[in-house]
C-alpha cells in the first residue's frame, strides 16, 4: 500500500459515511413529514403541525442540503500521474545539455521532477544501454557524462553540437 493510498481510502470512507448520514436524515424526515401530515389531516389538530416541522420538514430539508453538499465535495480519485518515460529521458538530456554533458543523480533531481533515487536508477538504465558513461571519480563522486553535450577540442573549441 503506498503512502498516497491510505488518505484517499480515509477521504472515501468519510465521504461514504457522510453520505450514509444525509440519506438517513432525509429518509427519517419524509417518514415524519408523512406520519405527522396524515395524523394532522384526519384529526385537524394543530398540535401536530410542531412535530410535521422540527420532526419531519426541517430533517428533510437538512438531508437534502446535506447530500447536495456530500455529492459536491465527493473526493476526486486523483492518481499522481508519473511523466512518461520519454518525457523523464527528454528532461534528463535537456539538463545534460545545460551542464555540457556532465550530470550527477542529484543534479538531476534538481533539475526535474524525478527523486534522487529515480534518477540515479534513470540513469543507470541510460548507462547500461549505451546513452551515457557512467564515471566513478577519486572523490568517489558519481558522475555521468553524456559525450554528445560535451564540447570538443579542435573545431569551434567549446561550442557543443
Amino acid at each position: 500500500m503506498d503512502d498516497y493510498d491510505e488518505p484517499e481510502e480515509e477521504q472515501l470512507r468519510r465521504y461514504q459515511k457522510r453520505r450514509k448520514s444525509a440519506e438517513a436524515s432525509l429518509t427519517s424526515g419524509i417518514v415524519f413529514t408523512i406520519a405527522f401530515g396524515i395524523a394532522w389531516s384526519v384529526t385537524g389538530l394543530w398540535f401536530f403541525i410542531f412535530p410535521l416541522l422540527f420532526a419531519g420538514v426541517m430533517p428533510m430539508v437538512e438531508g437534502i442540503r446535506r447530500l447536495a453538499a456530500a455529492r459536491y465535495a465527493k473526493p476526486i480519485a486523483a492518481q499522481p500521474q508519473k511523466p512518461s518515460i520519454a518525457s523523464v529521458e527528454k528532461q534528463i538530456l535537456l539538463a545534460a545539455k545545460e551542464e555540457n554533458g556532465v550530470v550527477t543523480p542529484a543534479l538531476i533531481a534538481l533539475k526535474t521532477d524525478l527523486s534522487i533515487q529515480e534518477a540515479e536508477k534513470k540513469l543507470d538504465e541510460l548507462a547500461q544501454n549505451g546513452y551515457t558513461v557512467m564515471q566513478v571519480r577519486e572523490s568517489g563522486r558519481i558522475e555521468y557524462e553524456f559525450p554528445e553535450f560535451m564540447p570538443r577540442l579542435g573545431d569551434n573549441a567549446g561550442e557543443t553540437i
